[in-house]
C-alpha cells in the first residue's frame, strides 16, 4: 500500500497555542524591562526580565518536552513571580500597581478554572494591601474598581471555556496528541462496519497493536508514541481507521482485508516506528467470522497478541 503523507496528520494544538503566548510575553516583557532600564529603573527592570525569562524557559520547555507536570511547576513559578513582583513593582514606584491587573489574567489563563479562582482569592488580599498601602489615595476606589472588573471578567471568560469544552467534548472524536480516534468510537465503529461487512458479503479484520513506549527511561514518551501514530496512519487506506487506546495500544479496524495482507501493511509500519520499542511490539488479529460481535472481534485480537 502507499504510504500516506505524514503531513495529513493534525499539527496544531493547545501547546502551540501556548508556545505562541510564551514568546509574545517573553518579548513584550523583554522590552518593558529595555524600557525600565533605560529609564535608569535597574531593580524593576532586573525583576521584568526575570518574568520574561520564566516564560521563555516555559515556551522552550513546552516545545522541547511533553511532560505536563513540568510545565504545570513552571506556570505556578510564573504566577507567583507575578504576584511577588506586583508587591516590589508598587514598593519601588506606587504608579506601577497596575501590575496587579495582570494577575488574573494570568491565573485564568495557564490553570483550570477551580484552581484558577483559588489562585485569585489568596492574591486577593496581597492586592487589596498593594492598593491601599502604596496607591494614591484619590485613585484607591478606582484601582479598587477596576482590579474587581477586570477579575469578574477573566471569570466569565475562563467559565464560557469551561462549559464549552464540556459541551463539546462528546463531539470531539480525535486524540489531540496523535490524531487517532478516541477508544470510545471503536465499538460503535466495529458495530457499524461488521454489519456492512454483513449486508455487503465482504471481509473485516481488527488489528490490535502493543507497544511499551511509556516505560522507556529517559525517553520522551508522547514523543514516542505520536511516533507511532504517525508510522500507523502512514501506511493506512483512506477507508482505515485507527484508535488510540488506553496505556499502549492502537487499534485499526480494516474493511476488505485479510490477515496476510494486514500482516505485510503491519510490518511495514513496525519498521517505521521507533527503533527503542520495536522489540516491544505485539500484534493481533482478529478476522469476521459468523456470528462474530464487536467484543468477539476485540475478544480475539487481545488473545492474539504476539511478536510479529
Amino acid at each position: 500500500m502507499a504510504p500516506k503523507d505524514p503531513n495529513t496528520l493534525p499539527q496544531i494544538s493547545v501547546n502551540h497555542i501556548r508556545i505562541l503566548f510564551c514568546g509574545i510575553g517573553a518579548s513584550i516583557l523583554g522590552l518593558t524591562s529595555y524600557m525600565d532600564y533605560a529609564a535608569s529603573s535597574l531593580l524593576l527592570s532586573v525583576a521584568t526580565l526575570a518574568l520574561a525569562l520564566v516564560l521563555l524557559i516555559n515556551g522552550i520547555n513546552m516545545y522541547f518536552s511533553k511532560q505536563e507536570y513540568v510545565h504545570h511547576h513552571v506556570d505556578a513559578l510564573f504566577l507567583i513571580l507575578l504576584a511577588s513582583f506586583s508587591l516590589f513593582a508598587s514598593d519601588v514606584k506606587g504608579e506601577h500597581s497596575y501590575w496587579l491587573y495582570f494577575y488574573p489574567i494570568a491565573a485564568f489563563f495557564l490553570f483550570p478554572l477551580r484552581t484558577a479562582i483559588w489562585c485569585v482569592l489568596a492574591y486577593t488580599p496581597l492586592a487589596a494591601y498593594i492598593i491601599f498601602q502604596y496607591s494614591p489615595p484619590l485613585l484607591q476606589g478606582q484601582i479598587c474598581f477596576s482590579y474587581a472588573a477586570i477579575a469578574t471578567v477573566a471569570l466569565f471568560l475562563a467559565m464560557v471555556k469551561s462549559r464549552t469544552n464540556q459541551l463539546l467534548e462528546p463531539l470531539i472524536s480525535s486524540d489531540a496528541e496523535t490524531g487517532a480516534q478516541l477508544e470510545k468510537f471503536l465499538r460503535p465503529a466495529l458495530k457499524t462496519e461488521i454489519n456492512r461487512a454483513e449486508r455487503e458479503g465482504t471481509g473485516l479484520l481488527l488489528v490490535y497493536i502493543k507497544h511499551q513506549a511509556s516505560s522507556q527511561k529517559g525517553e520522551k514518551t508522547a514523543q514516542l508514541i505520536k511516533q507511532c501514530a504517525q508510522a500507523i496512519a502512514q501506511y493506512l487506506r483512506p477507508f482505515d481507521q485507527y484508535y488510540r487506546l488506553q496505556k499502549d495500544s492502537f487499534a485499526i479496524i480494516m474493511p476488505h482485508a485479510n490477515s496476510q495482507d494486514a500482516l505485510v501493511t503491519v510490518k511495514e509500519m513496525i519498521t517505521h516506528m521507533p527503533a527503542v520499542i520495536q522489540s516491544t511490539i505485539q500484534v493481533g488479529f482478529a478476522s469476521l467470522n459468523v456470528d462474530d460481535t464487536e467484543d468477539t472481534l476485540i475478544e480475539q485480537a487481545l488473545k492474539g497478541l504476539r511478536h510479529v
